[in-house]
Order: C-alpha cells, then structure tokens, then sequence
C-alpha cells in the first residue's frame, strides 16, 4: 500500500470511527428542547439528519409529561413510563451500545430512553437496538448524578417541552 492509498484508508476509517464511536453530532442550528426530572434539567439537540423520521415524529408529539424509571439491565440508563407513541417503526441511527447524553427511541415498545453514562441497550431476553435521536448538550452532570439516585428514590416526575 503507498502514501496515497493508506491516507484514503485513514480518511475512511476516520469518518466510520466519527459516526460509530463518537456518535453523531447535532447541528448548530439543530431543533432544542429541555427534559427536566424531579428540577434538574437538560437541554438536548435533535439529531434530524441521522433519525428524521423520529425526530420530527418526537418534535411534534411535545409537550410530554410522564414519570422516569431506572432501567434494570442495560445500565445508566433511565426510561419514561408512558408510552410515547410515535408511528415510525423503523430504526434510524440504530444503536446498541448508547453514549452518555443519548436521547432514545425503541420502535418496538414505543419508548423513550436517556443514556447518562454507560449502557448497554438490553432485554431480560438478551441485547436490543435503540434508535438514537437526540443528545443532551448542556447539564449532563448534574442530570446523571440524580439519575443514578432513581433506582432509590423510585418514579420521578419528568417533562418534556421545546425549547422557546
């Protein structure tokens, strides 16, 4: 392999690294909302260019308000109770292995998932695939110090709105 041909190898195995390890990334200009659990709060950016279809579908349902659960195999990880139906059935930016701060979607239960540190999207049944559609950009750290409280503490009140 020459010079050339190892830098187009680099150049590709940079953009895949990007995309599958680092997650995807919200554009400046991306739609904004805040998710707040029991007074803390995050603001969180829509991906719409790698999960459209949730996005917008998600966009539209807001606001919400349902309680928050601590998820019980697949990590940092905490889930609304409520049933967030969207009518998009297919996995867009599908995830198994989801980032701290990832916003999520599960077509098959119709529910929305928060990653605030490492998780393993996962079933009693084995592993399972999350379509990630938004990422938190500002207040993970407070968030996720109450969030690992939740297991303790039970169902916490969460809402979810656009952000004006």
């Amino acid at each position: 392999m020459d010079e050339k041909e190892r830098e187009q190898v680099l150049k590709k195995w940079n953009r895949f690294y990007e995309r599958m390890v680092r997650g995807s990334k919200p554009a400046p200009d991306a739609r904004r909302f805040t998710m707040e659990i029991s007074g803390v709060s995050v603001t969180v950016a829509l991906l719409d260019k790698a999960a459209p279809k949730v996005c917008e579908a998600f966009w539209r349902a807001l606001p919400l308000e349902s309680f928050a659960i601590h998820a019980r195999w697949s990590g940092d990880m905490i889930f609304m109770v409520d049933p967030v139906p969207l009518g998009v059935k297919d996995l867009e930016n599908a995830r198994r292995f989801v980032r701290p701060g990832d916003i999520c979607y599960c077509p098959d239960f119709d529910e929305i998932s928060i990653c605030y540190g490492v998780a393993d999207a996962r079933l009693p049944s084995g592993s399972h695939v999350l379509s990630v559609f938004g990422c938190i950009t500002d207040g993970l750290d407070e968030f996720a110090a109450h969030c690992i409280k939740i297991p303790v503490l039970g169902a916490q009140p969460v809402t979810v709105k656009r952000e004006q």
